[in-house]
């Protein structure tokens, strides 16, 4: 995740990226880094924008069919957001 955040910060690219985990969109958005996510569901985008209005309890819930929480810490002075899945639903 180092090596995305400087290459976009020091050498201006953009990324595009998918993944599973969903604390890496987090990270990134902590780390300054202009960061949008697409939340899809069987093909289909069930909500866009940065990741801090998209990964929400109940989007995750209508999508991954889990109960989970999203909250914050400050870690060495670092204000940072993260995932907890509590509960599977299916």
């Amino acid at each position: 995740m180092e090596i995305i955040t400087w290459l976009v910060k020091e050498r201006g690219l953009t990324i595009i990226m998918a993944t599973h985990f969903l604390n890496q969109a987090f990270y990134l958005e902590n780390a300054s880094v202009p960061t949008r996510v697409a939340l899809m569901n069987e093909g289909r985008i069930e909500a866009i924008g940065p990741p801090s209005t998209v990964i929400t309890s109940d989007n995750l819930k209508d999508v991954f069919k889990i109960i989970a929480t999203t909250g914050t810490t400050d870690e060495a002075g670092i204000h940072r957001k993260f995932i907890v899945p509590l509960k599977n639903i299916r």
